[in-house]
């Protein structure tokens, strides 16, 4: 299944590059990396995301992500990381991408261009949904982890509203929370609970 959809993305993408840049078929080319990463195939996802970077990130693993000609490759870039099970490395780079680069981004962009407003607030809306996912998985549910994954979920909530998986996700981790407390001191929690 996905193997072939791999071969058949890359025979496309050849034919497109005589007419269009892989800039302006980025969409595209990041489709591509991301069913080659969902393959299995890290090198290719690899040299497509530099390709789009324009530069390669770990050459200089102490530099931030590039902003690059689109944030979206460089969010592409850390989940090629996760999956390459450098995940801490993974973690660190969207956090410090997110708190450094995106968001003064989007809270200092022109309020007349709405769309791309529209489209970076989606995409932290991801990488703050994507870093409480990975901290979750990198932590587990401790109560020291959750009000950090919770404020990831929260600030994804808020910078997409409409988007079901973020209220998915915070409705979860709010449920894991509760159960992690019970567990913890089920006399604290008992003249709340109800017997069913």
């Amino acid at each position: 299944g996905c193997q072939r959809m791999v071969e058949d993305w890359e025979k496309i993408l050849q034919v497109h590059s005589l007419v269009l840049s892989p800039h302006e078929e980025q969409e595209a080319w990041l489709k591509y990396a991301s069913l080659c990463r969902k393959a299995g195939q890290q090198d290719p996802s690899h040299k497509t995301l530099i390709m789009l970077l324009g530069q390669n990130p770990s050459e200089d693993p102490s530099e931030p992500l590039p902003f690059g000609p689109s944030p979206q490759v460089a969010y592409a870039y850390a989940k090629h990381l996760w999956m390459g099970n450098q995940k801490d490395v993974a973690f660190t780079k969207l956090h410090e991408f997110v708190d450094s680069i995106l968001h003064p981004q989007v809270r200092n962009m022109n309020s007349e261009d709405l769309e791309m407003h529209s489209e970076l607030n989606s995409l932290l809306a991801k990488c703050y949904l994507r870093l409480g996912m990975w901290q979750e998985e990198l932590e587990g549910v401790t109560a020291s982890s959750i009000p950090a994954v919770l404020h990831c979920y929260t600030a994804a909530t808020q910078h997409d509203p409409n988007w079901y998986k973020a209220w998915h996700a915070w409705a979860c981790m709010n449920f894991e929370a509760v159960l992690h407390h019970v567990e913890e001191d089920p006399i604290q929690w008992k003249p709340y609970c109800v017997a069913a």
